[in-house]
């Protein structure tokens, strides 16, 4: 045979390449094991589960009386607005949209909550016209549903010093929910807004 003529280098060629072929097809079938057991995973937490169906009640149209306090020694300051919360995602996401009027300026607010399935806990993010910051929360309920606990922190710019948000949401029956709102400053907590929810 001649080693040198053009058919028998093809030839060689040829087999080095159906070597590597069949190497990186035994290779990419490992890892497609692999991948496979990932992916299932995944999908199983992306599922929504238990903890979705805690935030179920939430979903409809609301009117909303609320009492604000802007100090612990404060006069209270009663208003009224209206919200809707709708599911996004297939039963994941939560979107609520509040409006109103606060003190005479008209007032939104956007949020967006869920549950997180890895790490087992509900999460939110809130901003509304009034300023340029997103809240975030992380918090967890009772295990029937009707209590659940986010907290959050933001910065006041005013002291330059970081405000601790504790919001309580407490149902009182199907149509009739309560958030109660504490902020905290150093080791003092007040309770700075109510808000009780009317099915609509």
């Amino acid at each position: 045979m001649n080693w040198r003529s053009p058919a028998t280098v093809l030839m060689i060629a040829g087999v080095f390449a159906l070597s590597s072929v069949s190497a990186t097809t035994a290779e990419e079938q490992e890892m497609s094991a692999e991948a496979q057991a990932e992916m299932a995973a995944w999908m199983e937490l992306a599922q929504p589960g238990e903890h979705h169906e805690h935030l179920e009640p939430y979903a409809g149209k609301w009117k909303i009386k609320m009492t604000m306090w802007m100090a612990p020694d404060a006069e209270p300051m009663h208003y009224e607005s209206e919200a809707e919360a709708e599911w996004l995602m297939d039963g994941r996401f939560l979107k609520w949209q509040h409006k109103g009027d606060f003190q005479g300026s008209p007032y939104t607010g956007l949020a967006f909550e869920g549950y997180n399935n890895a790490d087992q806990r509900y999460e939110s993010a809130f901003m509304d016209n009034f300023g340029t910051l997103i809240v975030f929360y992380t918090g967890e309920c009772s295990d029937d549903g009707k209590t659940r606990v986010m907290t959050g922190s933001f910065t006041n710019p005013m002291a330059d010093n970081v405000i601790e948000q504790r919001n309580v949401y407490s149902w009182t029956d199907d149509d009739h929910l309560k958030l109660e709102s504490f902020m905290k400053t150093g080791d003092q907590e007040y309770k700075n807004m109510e808000m009780l929810y009317e099915r609509q």
